[in-house]
């Protein structure tokens, strides 16, 4: 090898963002920016557009002419897979124009290229490719994907946000559930934005999608502005504005669905799902928007921001997202960040609450403590509001599986009980 090459961010504020690839010649020790980060997109090979690089590492990525890599990162509501140049910073898209699934690669060795790619409704398939002499990739399926929820589609939602005077408008949503010519009437819809909140979903198999699916539910995955995989300006848009844009993103994406599935789906049978930021924000939405969402199940949600800028591990994140910066020095609040950090959370609408909320919490929970579910928990009691909330022997994903299936289950049985929707 000839050279060196990393990822690398500029120092902000959000913690996942678009990087840039840099390399150092060994010789000359001198260093190049390959890829730099893409503010809005970029056009590459063929005239495609391309929304930044977000992958968190390079996993044994060169081919074997030692200036080709091969880098798998989210773009909008797809993970796609490219073929970047080191000498020249040209990049090609490998995955094709599909939309109808993502591939990531997982390894490159002596020119054979191992990935996997899936779709919602399809698992993952393992495939192993090579580059021809036209320089098109010829793959080979070692381990083909099966089939979940037939009769349910997957539809990639391109949206724009009302507001015309706002810079960023653009954003994403996946929906998962019957086609718009399906007989199938009355389906429930769940509602599950991400967390992060700079992350952001891909049209990739997820057993617990499936598993909702599976009782007949449509689910709706919503990228809004401020999530990665559509450039940075997208990614810096949300800092100060979380509580209002990505909740009207959200909402809107409900509303949009809503409309276009107006055969299939029921909007009284309309539910809230997420962890963390998506949490916040369902929290936000049955708030916000009461008359809309019949139930709500929030895994280690963010109720009271500006307690987390002394409590959680990530204390920085309170005061960006917030609209302000972190200063390590400083312990103290200031009385006009305290307040416009507390307008901003879901608390400040607990009043117009009147959903059942469900709250899975986390005992070791060190991003967002137990204690902000907990006092959302007893601000509903107070105002008689149903609710209730299960707590696990677990951190902030709930990940162990006892945990996962406890939690699917629960959440289920959570919103079944509360929407009239017989299971077929």
């Amino acid at each position: 090898m000839s050279k060196l090459v990393w990822l690398e961010r500029d120092v902000t504020g959000p913690h996942h963002a678009c990087h840039r690839i840099v390399k150092c010649d060994w010789d000359t020790k001198k260093t190049t920016v390959v890829l730099d980060v893409v503010d809005k997109e970029k056009e590459i090979e063929d005239k495609e557009l391309f929304y930044g690089l977000y992958s968190l590492s390079l996993n044994r990525p060169w081919m074997s002419d030692s200036k080709t890599l091969l880098v798998s990162t989210p773009q909008k509501a797809n993970a796609k897979t490219f073929k970047v140049d080191t000498d020249t910073g040209k990049i090609t898209n490998i995955s094709g124009h599909n939309e109808l699934f993502s591939e990531v690669v997982l390894d490159v060795s002596k020119d054979l290229i191992l990935c996997w790619r899936s779709s919602i409704g399809l698992s993952p398939a393992l495939l192993l490719g090579t580059f021809n002499k036209l320089n098109e990739i010829e793959w080979i399926t070692i381990l083909p994907h099966s089939q979940c929820n037939e009769g349910y589609q997957v539809d990639i939602l391109n949206l724009r946000a009302s507001r015309s005077q706002d810079l960023i408008r653009d954003f994403s949503a996946i929906y998962f559930g019957p086609p718009v010519d399906s007989d199938v009437k009355d389906v429930p819809l769940i509602v599950w934005p991400h967390g992060g909140p700079h992350s952001a979903y891909s049209n990739a198999y997820s057993m617990l999608y499936n598993f909702f699916c599976q009782l007949g539910f449509a689910i709706l995955l919503v990228n809004y502005r401020g999530s990665i995989g559509a450039g940075q300006s997208s990614v810096d848009w949300l800092p100060g504005k979380v509580g209002s844009s990505d909740v009207e993103d959200v909402h809107q994406a409900a509303l949009h669905v809503l409309h276009k599935y107006r055969s299939q789906l029921d909007p009284n049978k309309t539910v809230l799902f997420g962890g963390s930021h998506g949490g916040f924000l369902v929290l936000q939405l049955a708030g916000q928007y009461p008359s809309h969402y019949k139930a709500v199940a929030a895994r280690n949600p963010v109720t009271f921001i500006p307690q987390l800028s002394t409590t959680s591990d990530i204390p920085d994140w309170a005061l960006v997202e917030g609209g302000f910066d972190y200063n390590p020095l400083i312990y103290e609040l200031t009385s006009e960040q305290y307040e416009a950090m507390r307008t901003k959370s879901p608390i400040a609408h607990v009043d117009k609450v009147t959903a059942p909320v469900l709250l899975l919490l986390g005992k070791k929970d060190l991003r967002v403590p137990m204690s902000q579910g907990l006092a959302f928990y007893h601000a509903l009691k107070a105002r008689d509001i149903k609710t209730r909330a299960i707590v696990y022997e677990d951190n902030h994903g709930l990940v162990k599986v006892p945990h996962v299936i406890d939690f699917a289950v629960n959440t289920a049985v959570w919103f079944l009980d509360h929407i009239s929707h017989k299971l077929s």
